[in-house]
């Protein structure tokens, strides 16, 4: 824990200085940048859609009262939509790719890394999502060469399923 919060720390304070050393100091090419973004808004799309797991509200808001249901809701997103994902990138996506990746070469990488992912997100219906999310997430990473583009679609994935299980949609 202390190691993902000094990366936090780090990547906030020095992102320019963080995406150099991971690799690239750009902020990546917008046509992937984007087409990630609308891939991974997709995939979380689906993934409500599909499994109702994925969205089940009343366990989301199991024993919070109902008059803390919005506050409880930005607590959520702050954590789940804006810290973990930051974490993981740094922690999957910079160290364990990028040292893979010397090593291995890029599909070897992208395959193992997308794995771990997976595999740190559970059993069930879930690991499938997260194991495409997790290839879309090593493959914005290697062509952009930014943490911060992975970290973006990272974040939407994890946004939109938040707000779409909330509001039962």
């Amino acid at each position: 824990v202390s190691i993902a919060a000094l990366f936090i720390t780090l990547k906030v304070r020095y992102a320019i200085a963080l995406d150099t050393i991971a690799g690239g100091a750009g902020t990546g090419d917008a046509k992937t940048i984007a087409k990630s973004l609308a891939g991974g808004v997709a995939l979380a799309v689906l993934a409500v859609l599909v499994d109702s797991y994925v969205t089940d509200r009343a366990a989301l808001l199991a024993g919070v009262p109902s008059e803390y249901a919005a506050v409880y809701l930005m607590v959520m997103v702050l954590s789940q939509a804006m810290v973990t994902p930051l974490w993981e990138e740094s922690l999957v996506r910079m160290l364990f790719y990028s040292w893979l990746r010397r090593y291995l070469g890029f599909y070897a990488a992208l395959a193992i890394s997308a794995v771990v992912f997976a595999l740190m997100h559970g059993w069930g219906p879930k690991i499938l999502y997260s194991l495409v999310l997790g290839f879309v997430l090593g493959y914005t990473y290697e062509k952009t060469r930014s943490l911060m583009a992975a970290y973006a679609v990272h974040a939407s994935y994890n946004l939109v399923v938040l707000l779409l299980s909330y509001f039962e949609v």
